[in-house]
């Protein structure tokens, strides 16, 4: 079986539906390939633009601070790609910046009209609250997160509720971590309590998902129960804000966040999960559906095994499924298959290899890791402000996010890469991983369309 496409997308996360949505709104023939779900279902939720520099200990000012400090530190970053002027030899700090404003206005735009709208800008980061009862800084966040009200609202009182059941949140513990943190910085609530509630999720009140319960609330009777279970503690504590685990349902949170704060007359923050999250898994199924609704074609269940290349271009891939192989031909391909999540990006005891076109891997200082073993690119502590180099690593491409061999050539000319894939950022230790899947899976879409109609 043979299908043919203007462009091709390996790979459906963030950066593989950013750029197949772009191209097919051009009205190209555009089909996004996937063996799997894409790994933005197992992200938070949250999209980060920058929260750290790369080895910084400290959050930076916003998100705009940032890329320009990225820009002028860091010129083989996924973010400098995107200013590097080749006559000049340099990155142009405000070109970054504007391609990033444009993917992240483009982003927003396409979430206002869908059923998870998103707050925030590059000029400030958000703090929202995590399942520990702390802060994390990010860029971009689902409106049912927005934490701001607790900093406008200093005379408030503040109920942790927790579900009984569902170990991974203690609503006592994060209660407290957040009111000694308050404390510490001579700020609001002027109360914190926690209670537990009982939700019984298709009849099982043990061992509950975060996904177990958003699908029982996305039923009227399962969020009636949620009313019913939140008034008396409510009542009890005399609570403006209400903070809970992200669990307001998969399709619809924003509604039943609306409903909840109707009937209970209190503001009702969802936490920050941890990954995979409810909120990731909403993220992961709009963008698909924005890409359904912009007219691409989405491929789930084919691995992309082999390509065919001929004087300097892709021609065709073929995918694998359980029962058959195709063949794809496109005029321009995508690569946007993440990397150890996404199965992009390989390790085995003679170093890193990229999975689908054999690229060469290298690390953020666009040295090849040819024959490291993936241990030697760890540190031996865990958790480390500076980030494992491991994380950094990735296909080098140049400015037009064209992937690059081992001798700096430009492996096929229609051939671009966006998100996770890329080398040049460690995206755990500066907080930027789904923000680099945005802006460069933005970019990439628009150089497919360049590379078609040329």
């Amino acid at each position: 079986m043979n299908l043919d496409a203007d462009v091709l997308v390996i790979g459906s996360g963030m950066a593989g539906l950013v750029a197949g949505t772009v191209s097919a709104s051009a009205g190209l023939k555009t089909i996004v390939v996937t063996r799997g779900q894409g790994a933005t279902a197992d992200s938070s939720g949250a999209l980060d633009i920058l929260g750290y520099l790369p080895e910084a200990g400290s959050a930076v000012g916003s998100p705009l601070e940032g890329l320009y400090a990225i820009s002028a530190l860091h010129p083989l970053h996924p973010y400098s790609l995107l200013g590097f002027e080749a006559e000049e030899g340099s990155v142009n700090g405000d070109r970054v910046v504007e391609q990033v404003r444009a993917a992240t206005e483009w982003f927003l735009e396409q979430m206002r009209a869908s059923s998870i709208p998103y707050i925030g800008t590059l000029d400030e980061l958000l703090w929202p609250l995590t399942m520990l009862g702390t802060t994390k800084p990010t860029a971009l966040l689902q409106k049912t997160m927005d934490p701001r009200s607790l900093d406008e609202e200093s005379d408030s009182t503040v109920l942790f509720a927790g579900v009984r059941g569902f170990p991974d949140f203690h609503s006592s513990l994060a209660a407290k971590a957040f009111l000694e943190a308050r404390q510490s910085e001579g700020t609001g609530p002027r109360r914190v309590s926690n209670c537990t509630i009982d939700l019984v999720p298709f009849g099982v009140s043990h061992n509950l998902s975060a996904i177990e319960i958003a699908r029982h609330l996305d039923r009227p009777e399962g969020v009636d129960a949620l009313v019913q279970q939140l008034r008396s503690s409510i009542e009890m504590s005399g609570a403006t804000h209400v903070v809970i685990p992200p669990i307001l349902g998969l399709r619809e949170p924003v509604a039943r966040k609306d409903f909840l704060e109707e009937q209970l007359g209190a503001t009702i923050i969802e936490l920050l999960g941890f990954p995979p999250s409810v909120p990731g898994v909403r993220l992961q199924l709009a963008l698909e559906d924005i890409l359904r609704m912009s007219g691409g074609t989405l491929l789930r269940g084919h691995e992309v095994a082999s390509a065919r290349i001929s004087d300097g271009r892709v021609l065709r891939v073929t995918a694998n499924a359980p029962a058959r192989s195709i063949e794809i031909e496109a005029s321009a391909f995508v690569l946007t298959t993440g990397k150890f999540i996404g199965g992009g990006i390989s390790g085995i005891t003679d170093g890193l290899h990229e999975t689908v076109f054999g690229l060469p891997v290298f690390d953020s200082h666009r040295e090849s890791t040819e024959g490291l073993r993936p241990q030697r690119l760890t540190d031996l502590v865990s958790i480390t402000s500076s980030g494992h180099r491991l994380f950094g690593c990735g296909v080098g491409c140049d400015e037009t996010l064209r992937p690059i061999t081992s001798d700096g050539d430009r492996y096929a000319s229609n051939l671009f890469c966006a998100g996770a894939v890329m080398a040049g950022h460690n995206w755990p230790q500066e907080k930027s991983g789904l923000g680099v899947a945005l802006s460069t899976g933005y970019v990439a879409g628009q150089a497919a369309i360049g590379k078609v109609r040329s």
